[in-house]
């Protein structure tokens, strides 16, 4: 059995959807973290940009997150994320239909029909992509002002299917989107797309074999991989089959709440800006954050992992502040609460949660780079450590590496006190623990 503080905090979650998600463990061996994970990104994606929560003037955030499931084949990565995301997707197909029907009628009444005269095509607004290249991504988003999910069955064919338009670009895009930054791109063949307020939820799985790859320098010094939530727990086994039936009246609760999400009325300003019921925190709510995110930047602070390590942490206050809303919205869904204000114990869930998603990423960390140390450094670091030779006296070393990494003499000091990468052999000398440097 896993340690506990690897397990998800189950118990944080209304009793509903607690009951939902040990139904699904007994009867279908779905692994709890991926339900539970499962759950709140499809809340996530129903609430889109019609909820979001102020922290002060300036300062708000939607739900939208991104996330990840990494096990071996045959683990029931993928069941959870269908059975969860089940009432949107009907909901998506419900859509598609309309518009064929739509569209179809656009034919009929354009048929003829020149210049001024034509009707403005249809425009699809559904709820879920799944392959897309960063320009299909765009005009999904700027169709749907109230958001949608990216389901990725492999999330590092995403990027590798992105990189032959331009994997960088996608990560960056990313970047921008999961922070709701207005999105503007200017097409030679057609119109621009303008997206005010871009909202996206991504889920997607992976194999422990594929991380590497997706940490690798070239995926991760956009801080891209930062923003994604992992769930890694250990040693999952295959799934055996039972006799165990699923109460069918809990999936028609459960698409009732989801669809009470779904049923909110967005309405768009005159710039096509989504007008969101806005919600702030109670008085003991934001004291409770605000001393959280003290003591979190004082432990990260303290801490020296590598720089891929650090960009993950330093996402989880603004990830505390989404799962305080999201929390919320999952508490009033299940009638346990309302949403005049997030309260103390939807920020206290949070924590517990954020707390968990501390464990996973440092699982994940020490995966990736236990074998290969190198990529924990940043580029200037890697520089100055290809420079040093294998023993050296720091105090030998000062200007050397000014001048090849423009890295000053505190840098260095703090540099080789990382014992991963340096022994101290006596006071001012140091050796390097390894010499290769692969990527």
């Amino acid at each position: 059995m896993e340690n506990q503080k690897h397990q998800f905090p189950l118990e944080t979650l209304s009793k509903v959807f607690q009951e939902i998600i040990l139904s699904l463990n007994s009867s279908f061996s779905y692994p709890i973290p991926y339900s539970a994970i499962a759950l709140i990104a499809a809340v996530a994606t129903a609430m889109g940009t019609t909820l979001k929560l102020r922290f002060k003037q300036g300062f708000e955030v939607f739900g939208n997150i991104y996330c990840y499931f990494i096990s071996d084949p045959g683990t029931a990565k993928s069941h959870p994320i269908s059975w969860m995301f089940s009432p949107i997707l009907k909901r998506h197909q419900m859509a598609l239909k309309q518009h064929r029907a739509d569209y179809d009628s656009f034919l009929i009444e354009n048929a003829g029909k020149k210049g001024k005269e034509r009707l403005k095509e249809p425009v699809f607004k559904g709820l879920i992509i799944k392959d897309f290249t960063p320009e299909s991504l765009i005009k999904e988003l700027c169709n749907n002002p109230n958001g949608l999910a990216a389901i990725i069955d492999e999330l590092m064919a995403m990027f590798k299917n992105a990189s032959r338009y331009n994997g960088a670009s996608l990560s960056e895009q990313l970047n921008e989107i999961f922070s709701n930054i207005p999105i503007y791109k200017t097409r030679v063949s057609s119109e621009p797309l303008y997206c005010p307020t871009p909202c996206l939820t991504i889920i997607g799985t992976t194999q422990p074999a594929m991380l590497t790859e997706m940490y690798s320098k070239d995926k991760a010094k956009n801080g891209g991989t930062a923003r994604f939530l992992p769930a890694f727990p250990k040693d999952l086994p295959i799934p055996l089959w039972t006799n165990i039936e699923h109460d069918s009246q809990m999936r028609q609760q459960y698409e009732q709440m989801i669809n009470q999400l779904l049923d909110t009325n967005l309405e768009l300003d005159e710039d096509g800006n989504p007008i969101s019921h806005i919600i702030e925190f109670t008085n003991e709510a934001k004291s409770a954050v605000i001393a959280w995110q003290s003591e979190f930047a004082k432990k990260i602070e303290r801490e020296d992992r590598g720089q891929s390590y650090q960009d993950s942490m330093t996402k989880l206050p603004i990830y505390l502040l989404k799962f305080s809303l999201l929390n919320q919205a999952m508490r009033f869904i299940a009638e346990e609460a309302d949403l005049d204000a997030v309260d103390l114990i939807s920020v206290n869930n949070s924590i517990a949660q954020i707390e968990y998603f501390e464990t996973q990423i440092l699982l994940v960390h020490d995966f990736v780079y236990g074998k290969n140390l190198i990529l924990k450094m940043t580029e200037q670091q890697r520089t100055v450590f290809a420079t040093l030779p294998s023993s050296f006296c720091i105090s030998d070393m000062y200007d050397l590496v000014q001048d090849k990494a423009g890295f000053t003499r505190d840098q260095l000091k703090k540099f080789v006190r990382i014992k991963e990468y340096f022994i101290r052999t006596s006071k001012g000398n140091y050796t390097k623990r390894f010499e290769e440097i692969n990527d």
